[in-house]
């Protein structure tokens, strides 16, 4: 018979650690979970549910739970279940709870939006959206306001979109911060529509409330392909100095898609000479 193996060594004691240098930070403290034993079982039994494919109670449980502690993790999960189970009117609810909980909630906000047009309830839209952009910092405003077009364009009835938009905005249009931001994106909302003459004339007239600004030089590149006169926009702006490279590059862009092979020509040969550091422009130059 083998000879039994000799048992294992004790491990020698750790040896004390050496104290700290004198001047070092202090270990911080563990930072525990503020969970109780009671939400800890409910959360348990909401993701065991949800395992089981027992989807519906699973979203009750987690919703529960969120109300109880207005946790937006919790609200966050809730509303992920729903998703998941492409239960969308669920889904809204956990939003709209969500949103009564914490009304400072930006992501609350958001996420509501984007589930009220996935289920295309664009009349459900307009207040969301004004305390989206009420919610906005006043610096950022402009910004945000300049994306809704964007946000909205999956709508299904674009012209109940663009109607939502001049309704939503009608407010900003007094503000000189917002106004020209609020004219460019009701235009964009507009030429989505099918609109084209009344996208250009909301074009001309965030033009004149600001020479300066890229906001209604983009709404004209996109119009270009229909309303050709909407090109003086863009020329007049590209005239003046400081004008934003990526505007020139997009109406070569443009001048390129119209088959304009020239003009676009000799805007990629002031883009390269201009900013000769870009590899973009010479690359397009050469094909």
């Amino acid at each position: 018979p083998a000879t039994p193996a000799a048992p294992a060594a004790p491990a020698a004691p750790a040896a004390p650690a050496a104290p700290a240098a004198s001047g070092s930070a202090a270990t911080p403290p563990a930072l525990n979970s503020a969970i109780d034993a009671p939400l800890f079982y409910q959360l348990l039994i909401g993701e065991m549910e949800l395992s089981t494919g027992q989807v519906g109670n699973a979203y009750q449980i987690m919703l529960d739970a969120a109300r109880r502690t207005r946790n937006e993790q919790l609200f966050r999960r809730a509303t992920e279940i729903a998703l998941q189970a492409r239960a969308g009117e669920q889904a809204l609810a956990a939003t709209q709870a969500w949103r009564v909980a914490r009304p400072e909630s930006r992501e609350a906000l958001l996420l509501q939006l984007q589930i009220l047009l996935s289920l295309n309830r664009l009349t459900d839209l307009a207040d969301p959206l004004r305390a989206l952009i009420s919610a906005t910092p006043a610096a950022d405003r402009a910004a945000l306001i300049t994306s809704l077009p964007r946000l909205v364009q999956r709508a299904a009835d674009k012209r109940q979109a663009a109607v939502l938009l001049d309704d939503v905005l009608e407010a900003y249009l007094g503000n000189a911060n917002t106004r020209t931001a609020a004219l460019a994106a009701t235009g964009s909302a507009w030429l989505a529509a099918g609109d084209a003459d009344r996208a250009l004339k909301l074009a001309r007239q965030a033009r004149d409330e600001d020479l300066r600004s890229s906001v209604p030089v983009l709404l004209a590149l996109d119009l270009m392909s229909v309303k050709p006169e909407a090109e003086t926009l863009v020329i007049s702006y590209l005239k003046a100095p400081g004008a934003e490279v990526a505007l020139r590059r997009g109406y070569a862009a443009a001048l390129l898609s119209l088959q304009r092979y020239a003009d676009a020509q000799a805007q990629l040969e002031i883009v390269t000479r201009e900013h000769p550091q870009l590899p973009g422009p010479w690359l397009t130059l050469g094909a």
